[in-house]
Order: structure tokens, then sequence, then C-alpha cells
């Protein structure tokens, strides 16, 4: 290969391989390789199993015996019009190091796999010491994952070294050829994974053959640490003699996963049990601080993205979406009950029938007073026996009792017949509206708004432990947040040493008691109001929310599973888990139209019957009084 065109190539690429010392390196091997390479070099079968249309360009690394091979492989390569990058074995860990973290902060998974593939020419340097190197650098950089199952490697070895213990080797996608002139032979050992374990099997090798044949396995049989934490639908703890099982929509997603994808799975959780709070010096405590540390490959509970969250978490493919809301409980309203009669009008419309029948009673008065046809058969009666029937006359009609005297005077049976209309109409009204009171739910809305709720004296408020929109509302500039979370802030430092289980059960007890609204996801709204009678949402929604799986950041894990995310929303599967999952709605009398009378709802009617009673028994005793001593003083 021409020294100036490798040259040219190796600047090319100068935003892979950062450090200025290892492209000095390269090029200078790559000048060396202009005094050895001969016009006339062959490179045996041409290294056709690692020449594929995604292979953008390939590592060769060599110890010092090899130089010459690599030179000649190298200009082979390079010829099919792919790029090359040649590298001593001793400079390939802190070259492999680099080169991970700046395709991992790149967070491309197509670069990562165009990128990644290396041929090894080795005819001193151990095969196993290089492999231990490499898995190192994928382990400490890698998070165990991007090399040991994005990259592939074709090892050419001479004759007298010896193929690495299968049981010491970690990587996907790898091959073994051993020649004495290191020289890509037909049969080729390629390390093949099954559930019982990895070997290294022998295959013949044709031109045009792809030797990495585990590529399309994923992540081939690995076992993946897996956190979650049991939230509503998606998510549900099951807890059986120590051990964790998850059941929901999102262990239906991951299983999908597992299988296309084959890998295996372990479910675990923080040891405080808390879904990860940002302490003082920029660590994260529960869920969010296992992944900062990289003690887990993924969290299937779904998180919603935020500034904080993305700088020690990568979000996977965004699946879910949903609206916060707020849930709520009223207290039952003890001591209301005997004024249900009452209700049925406002107060001015008893005010004004009362006139009304004042004004109707003096207008009976005054005409039959007036009436002046009386013959001898029907005498005038006196003003009392006037004011008596005409109060009779009043009260009778509106209760339906009928007409106890017919007015003498016409102008008082125009009254009557009019008294009449009025007292139907008021009295239909009045026992439509009882009859609804008392069979309807009229449950009175206390707040509309967040305004309202913040303004709400009887009304606590909290926001569900874990949720993105503690944070939003801790730091928003709304007013309406502001006032929300001042209102929170009172209650705060009594449960600041609470684990999220705890403060979960708390918060969840505290709705179901009444007086309390919770501001919470849909889903876990859905999930309460299946579990409880008497829970109403208010109607003014807070903002959408978006979540996905989450990873430690950088993880190649999260852009190897959004592709297969992505495809299982388009095809139409996360609204059908949504569907199985969704909690079954509690039946609750109260959540109908009608309900069943209570004796409680009647209060109102004893309380009428024991006053009418009570005045009676007076009236008795005022007439025994009467009657013994009336004569005696009257």
């Amino acid at each position: 290969m021409a020294g100036g065109r490798e040259a040219d190539l190796l600047c090319n690429n100068a935003s892979v391989l950062t450090l200025q010392v290892y492209l000095i390196m390269m090029c200078f091997c790559t000048c060396r390789c202009e005094h050895i390479l001969s016009e006339n070099t062959s490179p045996g079968c041409g290294y056709h199993g690692l020449l594929t249309a995604d292979v953008k360009f390939i590592t060769v690394v060599f110890d010092h015996e090899s130089e010459q091979q690599a030179c000649e492989a190298s200009r082979y390569i390079n010829s099919h019009g792919v790029q090359v990058i040649l590298l001593d074995v001793a400079s390939m860990y802190i070259h492999l190091a680099d080169r991970v973290t700046q395709l991992l902060e790149g967070e491309n998974l197509l670069a990562m796999r165009n990128s990644l593939t290396f041929l090894v020419l080795l005819h001193e340097y151990p095969m196993e010491k290089v492999i231990q190197e490499i898995q190192y650098v994928d382990e400490k950089f890698g998070m165990n994952t991007t090399l040991s199952r994005l990259s592939r490697w074709l090892f050419l070895l001479s004759q007298h070294l010896s193929i690495a213990s299968n049981d010491s080797v970690n990587l996907n996608n790898i091959a073994v050829s051993v020649s004495p002139g290191l020289k890509c032979e037909e049969e080729v050992n390629i390390l093949k994974s099954t559930p019982q374990g990895t070997f290294w099997e022998k295959a013949v090798m044709k031109p045009g053959d792809y030797i990495f044949k585990n590529i399309k396995y994923d992540l081939n049989g690995q076992t993946l640490s897996v956190l979650a934490m049991e939230w509503g639908p998606f998510t549900k703890e099951n807890i059986s003699n120590g051990s964790i099982d998850i059941t929901g929509i999102c262990r239906d997603v991951l299983d999908v996963l597992a299988k296309h994808m084959h890998f295996s799975f372990r479910f675990v959780q923080p040891a405080d049990r808390s879904w990860g709070a940002l302490q003082p010096d920029g660590n994260w405590t529960g869920v969010v601080g296992m992944l900062q540390r990289r003690e887990a490959d993924l969290c299937i509970s779904p998180y919603s993205p935020n500034e904080a969250r993305m700088k020690v978490m990568s979000f996977g493919y965004l699946f879910n979406y949903e609206d916060a809301v707020v849930v709520y409980k009223s207290k039952m309203k003890s001591g209301s009950e005997w004024r249900i009669l009452k209700n049925c009008f406002k107060t001015n419309v008893y005010l004004y029938g009362l006139i009304a029948a004042i004004v109707v009673y003096l207008i009976f008065v005054v005409s039959e007073s007036a009436y002046i046809f009386y013959t001898e058969s029907k005498s005038k009666p006196t003003i009392w026996a006037t004011l008596n029937q005409m109060m009779l006359e009043c009260i009778a009609v509106p209760l339906r009792q009928g007409i106890p005297h017919l007015p003498s005077s016409t102008s008082g049976r125009l009254v009557l017949v009019f008294w009449c209309v009025y007292a139907m109409i008021m009295t239909s009204i009045y026992i439509g509206s009882l009859v609804a009171i008392l069979s309807t739910n009229n449950d009175e809305v206390p707040f509309k708004t967040l305004k309202e709720l913040a303004a709400n004296k009887d009304f606590g408020v909290d926001i569900e432990d874990g949720s993105v929109l503690k944070h939003i509302m801790k730091t928003s500039s709304n007013p309406d947040f502001q006032a929300i979370w001042k209102k929170i802030s009172v209650s705060k430092a009594a449960d600041a040493n609470e684990s999220s289980h705890q403060k979960w059960t708390r918060q969840r007890n505290k709705l179901y008691s009444g007086g309390f609204a919770l501001i919470s996801s849909r889903a876990n709204v859905d999930f309460f109001m299946s579990e409880h009678c008497g829970l109403h949402i208010m109607d003014e929604g807070i903002f959408p929310l978006f979540s996905s799986f989450v990873f430690p950041r950088h993880s190649p894990l999260a852009l190897m599973m959004s592709h297969r995310i992505q495809t299982l929303v388009e095809a139409g599967l996360i609204p059908l888990w949504n569907k199985k999952w969704a909690p079954q709605k509690k039946s609750c009398v109260t959540d109908s139209k009608t309900k069943p009378i209570a004796v409680s709802d009647l209060l109102s009617a004893f309380i009428v019957c024991g006053a009418g009673l009570g005045m009676s028994l007076m009236c008795l005793i005022l007439e025994k009084v009467f009657q013994k001593y009336g004569e005696r003083y009257f």
C-alpha cells in the first residue's frame, strides 16, 4: 500500500483516534510497509470473511514478527475500498479504550458495527493475553457489551501458537486460523455458543462465506441484570422466598427482546428500594444510582427524561405516552343529612314562596271579609274563623290535602285557582328535586384547577415518589406549580426518611382516606381507581409524560434495544399489552348515576316527623292545662 495513500486514510479517521501519538505511530508503521511490500505479494485467501458491505474500516493488529504479513493484509483490504488502521499489539489496550469511549459517546450503533472489525496477526505474542486485554477494556470502558457483542475478530496465528481456551473467551464473533505463514486457510475455528456453553467448531470457509455467524444472535446468551420496581400496570412485583419476579407490560416487552436478541436476565433491586434522588456530591441513590455505577444493565420500570437524569443515564425509545393528572377523594360530609329537604331549593326560593303565601293569605282574608252576599243559611263568619280557614287554604293546597273550605267570594275563588296552579308547579319541582338528590350522585367538585387545589385548605396534596413530576414542580417557574410545591413542602420534612415503598403505601392510604389529592401518571391513577371507590380525577390536566427503559449512560444496549422496541410500537403490540394489563375497574355503586337511598338520606324526613309529633304533644299538654285551669282563670 502506498505510504501517502494510507497516511491520508489515517488522517481522515483522526476523529476516531484522538491521541496524536498513535496517529504518528500508525503512519510510521505505514511508511515501513512501503519498504517491506513487493508488487507480487499475495494475501492467501484474501481475508474474504472480513470484507462485507457493512464494514467501513478494519484495524490490523500485529506483533513484531508479523509486521510484513500485516502490511500485505492492509494492502489487500484497502484495495477493496475498506480503510485500514495498522496497530502494534503492544499499543492495542489504550487504542481500544479510546476507540470504545469515542464510539459510546457518539451513541451511533451503526458506527460501532462498521468500525469494530479486527484482523490480529500473531507470530510470537500469546493469543490468550490479547483476549485478556480485549475483555478488560470491554469491562472497564465498553460495559461488557461493546467489544464482546458488537466487535468482530479474526485471529491468524503462527503454527506454534495455541488457540485460547473457549472458557476464557467472551467474544461473540471470533474466528481463529492457524497456519505456518499466517495465511487465511480454508479451515477456520469459530467460537460457537449453545445453552450448554461455548466451544470451538471447525468450519471450512469458501470464498464469499461470512465467518462471523454469531452476529445474528445479538447478545448471544448473555445474562443481564435488570432493575425493576413496582409501578402500576408496567411492572408489578411478585416476591416469593426472597426471589423477585416481575410481571406487567414492561415484562412482556422484555420477554420479546430476550427472545429476539438471545439473552437471559435476572431481576435486581436497590438496597434502599428507592427510585433515586440526587445527592449534594453529584451521586444518585436507588435505581438511578445503580445505573450510574453500572451495577445493572438496564431498568424496565419506565422513566421520564429530564436534564439531571440524562447526565447519568441513557434513555431508550420512548414507548409510553400518558398524562399527569390529579386524583382525589373528598371526605364524607357529616351533619348535612338533615338538610336534604331544605336543599331541594335555594334559600331565596323558600323566601319568595313564603312571601307569596303571605300575600295570598292576606288577599283571602280581605276578599272574604269584604264579601256582602251572605244569606240567612250562610251567615258571615267571624274574623277569627276567616283567619283560620284561609290559613288552612294556604297550607293544605301545597301539601295536596285538598280544599278544606271553598271561599265564598268570587275574588277569593279566583285567587284559590291560581294558588292551586302555583302550588302544583312548585310542589312538582320540589318532589322531582328531592328524588334526584336522594337517588343520584351529586358530589360537589372541591376544585377544578391546580390554583384552586393550592388554595383549598380542606385538601392535602403530594406528588407520587419517584416520578419526574416532583422535579418539574420543584424547578418550574409556573406560579400554579410553585404554589403546589409550597403546599407539599409543608409536610415534606416529616417524610424525609421514608423509603420509596413506604411513601407509596402512605400516599395511597391517605388518598383512600379522603381529603387528599395525589399528582400522578394516568396509568397509576387507573390502578388506584381499580382498588378503591370514590376517587375522582380533576378536570384540568397537568402535562404529558413520556417514558422508556433506561440504561447506564452511553450503554450500547440502549441503542440495540431501542430499534427493537420501536418495531414493537410500530407493530401495535404496546397498546395490546396495555389493554392486557390495564386494571379492571372496581365495581362501585358510587360510579353509577343512581344510588340506593340510605337511612341517612331520609334523616330530614324523620326530623320533620319528630318535630310534628313534638308540636302535637305540646298542643295536647296545653289543651289539658287549659281544660283543667281554664274555667278558673279564663
